[in-house]
């Protein structure tokens, strides 16, 4: 997840299935999804737009370094 300031916020899943190997030398495929690129003004729209989305909340999230009030935000509204 990019958490937008000036820019439009991000948020891709991303999903890898096993293929083939075993041990150390296991490989994957691979998957990406753009589930939401949009500007919010606000960290309250945002999360308003992400359970409108029925993202799995069990599900961890990894955002980028953007300013901490924003992932307390996200966590106090039970996304992980």
């Amino acid at each position: 997840m990019d958490l937008g300031l000036r820019s439009p916020s991000a948020i891709v899943e991303m999903r890898a299935k096993h293929v083939e190997g075993e041990g150390r030398f296991k490989m994957y495929e691979v998957y990406f999804k753009e589930v939401l690129y949009k500007p919010f003004p606000s960290t309250v729209q945002l999360i308003a737009k992400m359970k409108t989305l029925n993202l799995p909340k069990h599900i961890p999230i990894y955002c980028d370094s953007q300013p901490m009030d924003m992932r307390i935000a996200l966590r106090s509204a039970g996304f992980n």
